[in-house]
C-alpha cells in the first residue's frame, strides 16, 4: 500500500515541475488562478467528505462484506490507518493531475472544442482501473464528471475533493474487508448507488461554481478573483476554458 499509493502521488510533481521546467508555466497546471485555491477547496471538502462518509458507511452498515473481520488491534493496522490517511489525498490529487490537469490543459490549447480534453482522456483511465464492463462505466462516468469539473471551475480543486472524498473512506474501510479494494467483477447493482452519487456531486458543484461566479451552467470560470493574493485577470483562449 505505501508503494502502490506513494507512486501515484509522485505523478503531483511529474506534471507541476514537466511544464514548468520544460515551457516556463508556473502554477498554470492548478487552475486559472496560476496556483491552488486553497478556500475553494476547503469550501467543497466541508461538503463533499461528509457526504461520502455518510454514503460509504451506510452501504457498508446495511450490506457488510462477506469477509468482514474486525482487525487486529496491534501497530501493523495502526501503520496501515496512517499510511492510508497520509497517502490516499495526494494519491487521488496525483490522477487527477495526471487524467484531468495536465490532458485537459494540451487538448485545450490544441482543439477549440473543450469536451476533447474531457472525454479522450477517460479510456486511459479507465485502463489504469482493473474491473469488469460494470466497473468500467463506472470509472468512465466518474472520469467524465470530474473532467467536466475541472473545466467549469477552472482547476483541478473541486475534482481532487471529490476523488478523495470517494477514495478516502473505501480506504479505511479495507481492513475490515480483505477483499474489498480488489478490482475485478462488479455487481451491477452497484451502479444503483454510484452513479447517482457521481452525478449528484456533480451537479450540485457545478450548481454553486455558477451561483458563485454569476454563470451559466455550460459557462466556465475565466476571471480570476483574488483568492490566492494575486491581482485578478482573464485567462487566454487555451487551456482551462478553450
Amino acid at each position: 500500500m505505501l508503494v502502490g499509493l506513494g507512486m501515484i502521488a509522485l505523478m503531483i510533481p511529474a506534471v507541476v515541475l514537466g511544464p514548468r521546467w520544460g515551457a516556463g508555466l508556473r502554477g498554470a497546471i492548478h487552475s486559472v488562478a496560476g496556483g491552488v485555491r486553497w478556500r475553494l477547496l476547503f469550501q467543497a471538502a466541508a461538503v463533499v467528505f461528509p457526504f461520502y462518509a455518510a454514503v460509504h458507511l451506510i452501504s457498508f452498515l446495511v450490506s457488510p462484506p462477506e469477509d468482514f473481520a474486525w482487525p487486529s488491534a496491534d501497530l501493523r493496522t495502526a501503520a496501515v490507518f496512517v499510511i492510508i490517511l497520509l497517502l490516499v489525498p495526494p494519491q487521488c490529487a496525483g490522477e487527477e493531475y495526471a487524467f484531468r490537469g495536465l490532458p485537459q490543459q494540451m487538448l485545450g490549447t490544441w482543439l477549440r472544442s473543450p469536451f476533447w480534453g474531457i472525454l479522450l482522456p477517460v479510456p486511459l483511465f479507465m485502463i489504469g482501473h482493473g474491473y469488469d464492463w460494470v466497473g468500467q462505466v463506472d470509472v468512465a462516468v466518474f472520469a467524465i464528471c470530474v473532467g467536466f469539473l475541472v473545466w467549469k471551475s477552472g482547476g483541478l480543486e473541486l475534482a481532487i475533493v471529490v476523488h478523495i472524498g470517494n477514495n478516502l473512506i473505501l480506504f479505511l474501510l479495507a481492513p475490515f474487508s480483505a477483499t474489498s479494494l480488489e478490482q475485478g467483477a462488479v455487481p451491477p447493482s452497484v451502479l444503483l448507488l454510484s452513479l447517482p452519487c457521481t452525478l449528484g456531486v456533480t451537479a450540485g458543484l457545478s450548481w454553486w461554481v455558477s451561483r458563485t461566479h454569476g454563470l451559466s451552467w455550460f459557462e466556465p470560470v475565466r476571471q480570476v478573483r483574488a483568492e490566492l493574493g494575486a491581482p485578478s485577470h482573464t485567462g487566454s483562449s487555451g487551456g482551462w476554458i478553450s
